[in-house]
């Protein structure tokens, strides 16, 4: 009894002392004055966003690992579920960054600056999709109105959340279109104030929240395939490389460089811990992927039956000592679990608790962080900056590749083969394939859109051009269960199904609590473990 009656003390304390906190801030924000211009909240807003997604799109744990780019050699947990057991303390990472831009919006109104207004209205509609993408119903017509005293925004069903969020693009589109030139182009960091180029952004991402909301739309009686069919019959969507939302490192600080590189991982463990895949590399090998050569280092130290050492040198002209070790120098039958005599050896899945991360349960000579027997990601992952290393928002071979798929499945006219081969070429052309390689991997049996497994290849090919970016790998498999060789990789005996959704923050469950005891508005419609568990996105229910 006394336990309880110093936690409830502890609850109240804490209500008050919350109401008071939010009434405190309310009122510094009102007496705040912001001393700065629409232009500088968009170049801010930008890079923000930018870093942030760059960061998490290729060194996320979570998402990376659960579409199998890689598997972290330091964690023992199955990396397939585990991750996503765990709910997040909050959602504050992804709030923040639309702080700025809702201050911007509200300048770029003051100062009649619509190019601007619109340009922030695009990156808030990316930043509202990634949200909704991640959680489903989330905080959206109340959102960011803490200025105005709404301190527990209520959640929007996603289906509302979509449309709204269509619905601002188009008023982007037409205020970019509408509106005069940027007279200092030097703050839009993208495109440097070509207009063209951000109404080809908005109308991609429009083809990206259409395609993956589609059926959930038509099973609620809306057909969304003439919308698609519209933007493209404009043209004015991504159709090459040079219409991708991105821009390249400055590499001078640790804000400023790549995620992986010397700025930010200067002993580079953080790196050489997260190997790639088997299903992964396996599958760049099958389909004889050029890329293979430039993305994943070859083995340092594999086994072999007639051992020798050579010097690799990769697509972009970095070299590996590769020094094999004869298998019959096995004493301990550590070689049973690697391939003998290949070149790139990939790092298993899906380990359960208990279970070795490293082949043969021991630690190689190299140390914790690395195997020497299985391949690393490239010598390039390791630069601060690169002309191959973007900070990207959307790129134009997963537009086409979006449209190959809608294409295939009927919801809008064109050939599919059309979009596919398209895709795949600007990916390729985005790692600097040459033209030749390209064709002859278009031509191969296995690549090949000939009528055979035409989804199971489109989801192949957007698996892999969506490397470097893992959440959006992860929001498309959970949506289509394609490629069929990410299910088919994970161990029998783990007993999880694939993780279907991210969980809701700590912070908002308890938020929900507080005001149900204290008989407030609940944010939410429904409080039950189907609201906070593993319901579907994209379902609209």
């Amino acid at each position: 009894m006394k336990r309880l009656i110093i936690a409830c003390i502890g609850i109240f304390f804490m209500v008050s002392c919350g109401d008071q906190l939010r009434f405190d801030q309310k009122q510094m924000a009102e007496d705040v004055t912001y001393k700065t211009s629409a232009k500088y909240l968009l170049s801010g807003s930008i890079d923000g966003i930018a870093q942030w997604y760059q960061s998490e799109g290729f060194k996320g744990d979570t998402y990376n690992a659960v579409v199998q780019y890689y598997q972290q050699l330091f964690s023992v947990k199955s990396q397939t579920y585990e991750e996503f057991a765990k709910a997040p303390a909050d959602w504050a990472n992804e709030f923040n960054l639309l702080k700025p831009i809702k201050a911007g919006i509200d300048l770029s109104i003051e100062e009649n600056e619509p190019l601007i207004q619109g340009m922030l209205l695009v990156l808030k509609t990316f930043m509202f999709s990634h949200i909704t993408d991640k959680w489903g119903d989330i905080p959206y017509t109340e959102a960011l109105e803490g200025r105005t005293g709404v301190f527990f925004p209520t959640f929007d069903p996603q289906q509302e959340v979509y449309t709204g969020l269509l619905a601002e693009l188009d008023e982007a589109i037409a205020l970019i279109e509408s509106a005069p030139n940027l007279s200092e182009p030097k703050f839009d960091l993208i495109y440097a104030g070509d207009k063209a180029k951000w109404v080809k952004f908005a109308n991609s991402l429009k083809i990206r929240l259409l395609v993956r909301s589609y059926e959930a739309y038509k099973k609620a009686g809306v057909d969304n395939g003439p919308k698609i069919n519209a933007i493209v019959s404009s043209g004015k969507y991504f159709n090459s490389i040079s219409d991708n939302a991105s821009y390249s490192y400055i590499g001078s600080a640790n804000y400023n460089s790549w995620p992986m590189g010397y700025y930010n991982d200067n002993s580079k463990n953080e790196l050489t811990r997260r190997k790639p895949s088997t299903t992964f590399i396996n599958a760049l090998k099958d389909m004889n992927d050029p890329r293979l050569t430039g993305w994943i280092a070859p083995a340092l130290i594999p086994w072999a039956t007639a051992p020798t050492t050579f010097e690799v040198t990769d697509r972009y002209g970095y070299s590996y000592t590769v020094k094999q070790q004869d298998i019959s120098e096995d004493t301990k039958g550590d070689a049973d679990d690697y391939p003998v005599d290949e070149l790139y050896v990939g790092m298993p899945i899906g380990y359960g608790e208990g279970n070795p991360v490293r082949f043969g349960g021991t630690v190689p000579a190299a140390g914790a962080y690395d195997n020497f027997r299985t391949s690393s990601f490239g010598a390039l992952f390791w630069e601060d900056k690169h002309d191959l290393l973007k900070l990207s928002l959307l790129q134009a071979c997963e537009v086409n590749l979006n449209l190959a798929e809608a294409a295939q499945k009927g919801w809008i006219s064109g050939s599919a083969k059309t979009f596919y081969d398209k895709g795949i070429t600007l990916n390729m052309e985005r790692w600097q394939i040459p033209a030749d390689e390209i064709s002859d991997y278009l031509a191969s049996p296995k690549v090949n859109l000939d009528g055979t497994n035409n989804l199971e290849k489109i989801a192949t090919q957007k698996w892999f051009a969506l490397f470097s970016v893992g959440v959006e790998s992860y929001f498309e498999y959970r949506r289509t269960k394609l490629p069929s060789i990410i299910g088919a990789a994970v161990p029998s005996g783990l007993g999880n199904p694939f993780p279907e959704r991210y969980r809701y923050p700590t912070a908002e469950k308890i938020i929900i609590q507080i005001n149900t005891m204290k008989q407030l508005p609940v944010r939410v419609k429904m409080f039950s473990q189907q609201r906070f568990g593993y319901l579907n996105n994209y379902s609209f229910s």
